[in-house]
């Protein structure tokens, strides 16, 4: 659809004044709870503040239209941040950001942007770190079902509320609380996560939560954590190679035993490389030289260091050079694919990345043949489509439609479709897949980690000294905990 409609203009100056009035009063109003409303209306300081959040909802609850679908408005504006996306933006430097939306006469309006969409709060709990989980969604807080609630969850949270803090998963009973919404009736993050809106979440659509509970959590201040400094060495690009650390003054080596994508997470982490941490083993970026320090390591996947992680005392070993870990930290790029909600990485609904955001594939015109390059791309041998049901609805975008794959592509966008975001599409028609478990090659792992932007071709010097094959590594001392 194309429409042509003026901007903001300053004919609504006394309404903004207003809003902005009422704004400041929320913002200064006290509250015992600890709170974080995250993307606020501005994400820097003063008028003409750039908003690159991804809230897509006006105040009065309208899903914001695409940028593209309005005509000359992404010609008018270049460079501001629009474009085939429907997140808000203020694209003319007005204080808070505002999108394009279709109105109840089916004509395209503009409204300023619900900024606490996804915030998060702490309710009637012994202290701020402290309560039952409420949840901004939609122009209504909300509970959360304590159904498969867990400490990863918890860890989001406390996350979200404040850098700095850990999650301990608990119940709080419903009969109690005077909030009757519930928002969602599942959530399962991995526990890397920035905010809960990252998270897979299934929508609740009445019925009963699980022991009439509702979410809560107990928050606690991470202690300080001492990070072992970590390179990558051997490897043909900055975001690969074997894993080496630092300990008593020398650079060694780390055995390949129970090493596995968990604990390549952890690396990725640490070394500030985002994006798909895949573990490599049998010193497949050749051997090193000097001592192997460190044997038996077994990360969950969360921590912060490697030394957080369980391993053997420094030095002990049973290993020799030919066993040394080496890990590939692949940037998160367009076109990217992971199967959630399913019981692990080889089945699941399909989501795809798309512009630093996950979201669904709808399956209109979705074949068996399509499934394979996804399996395929994978790295899974084969697989079959499911009834969508079987993970549950998606949330956010849904980015694609209309795939039609010949078999023979690596991936998902070399197969024809329609433009991102182009669909006519709910989350019920969102496309499931169940992939044999038997994998070839070296296939993509679907574990996911936080990016964090590093200019590529640059390794950062470690300051502490050389040792080993250090040309293509990138090394870490002391880095702040994401």
């Amino acid at each position: 659809m194309e429409a042509s409609v003026r901007s903001p203009s300053s004919a609504y100056l006394p309404r903004f004044l207003l809003l902005l009035l009422l704004l400041l009063l929320l913002c200064v109003s006290p509250t015992s709870s600890l709170q974080n409303p995250f993307s606020e209306c501005t994400q820097s300081r003063g008028r003409g503040a750039s908003y690159r959040g991804s809230v897509d909802v006006t105040e009065s609850g309208a899903r914001c239209m695409n940028w593209s679908e309005v005509s000359g408005v992404t010609a008018r504006y270049p460079g501001k941040g629009l474009g085939v996306h429907n997140f808000c933006r203020n694209p003319d430097a007005r204080i808070r950001p505002w999108c394009f939306f279709l109105n109840t006469r089916g004509r395209v309006d503009w409204g300023y942007c619900d900024c606490k969409q996804g915030s998060v709060r702490l309710q009637g709990g012994r202290s701020k770190l402290d309560g039952t989980v409420e949840v901004y969604m939609n122009g209504a807080w909300g509970t959360i079902c304590s159904n498969d609630w867990d400490d990863k969850d918890a860890h989001v949270v406390c996350r979200q509320l404040g850098q700095g803090y850990k999650g301990r998963a608990r119940g709080s009973s419903l009969s109690r609380l005077p909030l009757a919404v519930v928002h969602w009736r599942t959530i399962g993050c991995s526990g890397d996560e920035v905010d809960l809106m990252q998270c897979p979440r299934s929508v609740w659509n009445g019925g009963e939560c699980a022991n009439q509970q509702a979410a809560a959590v107990t928050c606690t201040p991470v202690e300080a954590v001492s990070f072992v400094p970590v390179r990558l060495s051997g490897g043909a690009s900055v975001y690969e190679g074997r894993v080496e650390v630092y300990h008593t003054g020398q650079w060694g080596t780390v055995c390949d035993d129970q090493w596995d994508n968990n604990d390549a997470e952890v690396v990725c982490r640490q070394l500030g490389l985002g994006g798909t941490a895949k573990a490599w083993v049998g010193a497949y970026f050749g051997a090193g030289v000097g001592r192997v320090l460190l044997d038996e390591v077994s990360c969950t996947g969360n921590e912060l260091s490697i030394d957080q992680c369980p391993k053997t005392a420094w030095g002990e070993h049973n290993c020799d050079h030919s066993e040394d870990a080496g890990v590939s930290c692949t940037p998160l790029t367009d076109g990217l694919v992971r199967l959630v909600g399913g019981a692990g990485g080889f089945e699941g609904r399909l989501e795809v990345h798309y512009q630093g955001r996950w979201g669904t594939v709808c399956d209109d015109g979705w074949t068996n043949t399509n499934t394979q390059v996804i399996c395929r791309q994978l790295g899974y041998r084969s697989g079959q489509n499911v009834n969508p049901e079987r993970f549950g609805v998606g949330s956010g975008p849904i980015l694609l439609d209309g795939v039609s794959c010949t078999g023979k592509e690596p991936t998902l966008t070399h197969c024809a479709k329609k433009k991102w975001l182009r669909h006519d599409c709910k989350h019920t028609e969102d496309v499931a897949v169940v992939c044999s478990s038997q994998r070839v090659g070296h296939g993509v792992p679907t574990r996911y980690v936080r990016v964090v932007a590093l200019e590529p071709g640059k390794a950062q010097d470690d300051g502490i000294g050389s040792g080993g094959d250090d040309k293509n590594g990138i090394s870490s001392k002391f880095k702040s905990p994401i």
